[in-house]
């Protein structure tokens, strides 16, 4: 009954899809098909990797379609934690969803009982939505679950590499030696094998992510640069996401910016922005991609436009439970005001900024405010920035190696551009 699934480049419309899984569920029609789960698993695939498209209005009517499969399939006693895991991704591409994130999580836990590795990869998706939350204390105690349980079998122990990238991620957020040693270490276990698993991939291509970011953290931007493209090569051996693809960009451009090379980064940006449009579906990323153009202002000296960018990438986060994105953009923005020579409001912003971190009563907020703080680099303005000319440094990623670095993304295709502020 169920062919295999085209690509998801050519897959139908979304709306076209709901259709005969309409059918399915009405009438349990090839639900015991062993194709089925594999047609199911495409579908969502294509939902987290390529978004639904701007013409796709009927969200949640396929989110709870897919939810009432999934009960039937466990209702006959199959094996659900793997596509519960696919969707809690789906919800996780969606502003405001984080309680039904959390459900899927938690019911593929529950399902995977006494199946050591789909119960690793179920915590380890409980950890990352912790880590996102920045709950970092609950994510190294469930991370220790995943510890003890993976090294009870040994489809469980091909996991350590991403359960040592998990626990590097958290360190970074603190402590940058302790999580450069986990990075390591997974380079170690996963890089020496000669025929990586997918698993090794992703474990391989965060650990470059968070090595960069933290290259980026020290000043040392052209080896960031490099971290960051290696990381992206080993994810796109895996998986072409177009919300994780934006997300490149994002870190890429932010780290140009750092060199003083606006153009390159604005392209970058350009190439983010675009993306998470495409996908109609922003998360976090809505809040980040305005604290970036926020960045692009300032170095062109329009502080005006910047700080609004930044007051929206506030609102955003506050509105997306995004706290570490809230204490940043707040500390980015009296910062800006300071230079400025808005004394006062950006006194104001500062202080406004620890009454939040120290009123809730989490140490780590406490932490996250100081090391911003700390970080002197993150917003300058025209007069203080050095142009991409007088440093002379490229980008080394794949768009701008073929090209040259002389093409915008937005000439290939794009309609947007770094003036489109995502004010609302």
């Amino acid at each position: 009954m169920y062919a295999r699934p085209a690509p998801s480049s050519t897959l139908p419309s979304t709306t076209a899809i709901i259709a005969p899984l309409h059918k399915v569920v009405a009438f349990e029609l090839g639900l015991d098909s062993p194709r089925f789960i594999e047609y199911l698993d495409r579908i969502i695939d294509r939902m987290n990797n390529e978004g639904a498209g701007a013409d796709f209005r009927n969200r949640q009517e396929f989110m709870d379609l897919l939810e009432r499969t999934i009960d039937k399939l466990r209702s006959q006693g199959r094996p659900t934690s793997n596509l519960l895991l696919a969707l809690a991704r789906y919800h996780g591409l969606l502003a405001g969803r984080a309680e039904a994130r959390l459900a899927c999580i938690e019911s593929a836990i529950e399902d995977s009982e006494g199946r050591v590795e789909d119960r690793v990869r179920a915590l380890l998706a409980l950890v990352e939505l912790y880590v996102e939350g920045s709950k970092y204390s609950q994510a190294r105690s469930v991370l220790d679950q995943c510890e003890r349980l993976a090294a009870t079998t040994p489809a469980g122990r091909m996991l350590m590499p991403l359960i040592i990238a998990q626990q590097g991620i958290i360190c970074f957020y603190d402590d940058h030696t302790r999580a450069l040693s986990h990075f390591r270490r997974v380079a170690e276990l996963a890089g020496g094998d000669h025929m990586p698993t997918r698993d090794c991939h992703r474990a391989l291509a965060l650990s470059n992510h968070f090595s960069g970011r933290i290259c980026a953290a020290g000043g040392r931007y052209v080896e960031a640069l490099q971290y960051l493209v290696d990381g992206q090569r080993h994810k796109e051996s895996v998986a072409q996401e177009h919300k994780q693809l934006g997300y490149y960009h994002l870190r890429l451009g932010e780290i140009l910016l750092n060199l003083g090379q606006v153009s390159l980064a604005k392209q970058h940006l350009e190439h983010s922005g675009a993306l998470f449009e495409r996908m109609q579906e922003w998360g976090s990323a809505k809040a980040q991609l305005n604290a970036a153009l926020a960045r692009v202002k300032a170095h062109e000296g329009d502080v005006v436009t910047a700080q609004r960018l930044l007051r929206s990438a506030i609102d955003a986060s506050v509105r997306d439970g995004f706290q570490r994105g809230r204490l940043k953009y707040a500390v980015d923005l009296g910062r800006l005001q300071l230079v400025s020579g808005q004394v006062l409001a950006g006194v104001s912003t500062l202080l406004s900024v620890a009454r939040i971190a120290l009123g809730t009563d989490n140490r780590e907020s406490l932490q996250m405010m100081l090391l911003f703080v700390r970080d002197s680099r993150r917003i300058s303005i025209r007069r203080h920035a050095r142009t991409g000319d007088q440093r002379g440094y490229g980008c080394p990623c794949d768009m701008h190696l073929s090209t040259g670095g002389n093409t915008s993304p937005t000439a290939q295709g794009s309609d947007y551009t770094t003036t489109e502020a995502f004010l609302s």
